[in-house]
């Protein structure tokens, strides 16, 4: 009896599974290129996120306060 020709035999379902790992790998599509630095906004429009969408946003805080300036915005309230 030739177990490659069996149905369900063990080699015969570890070759198609190789042979189907090797046709994906071979088949295998390009993956999409994507700009990360463009989003797309609800209403469609493409915002860089390398820019400001609010030009009047303040940017975030440069340097961290001191417990002395945490102090003193305390006292003078």
């Amino acid at each position: 009896m030739d177990h490659d020709s069996a149905e369900g035999a063990p080699d015969a379902r570890l070759n198609q599974q190789v042979d189907n790992a090797i046709r994906a790998i071979q088949q295998k599509k390009p993956r999409p290129e994507i700009d990360f630095t463009i989003h797309v906004m609800e209403d469609g429009t493409e915002v860089s996120t390398q820019e400001r969408v609010c030009k009047g946003t303040v940017g975030g805080v440069v340097e961290r306060s001191g417990r002395e300036n945490a102090h003193d915005e305390c006292a003078s309230g």
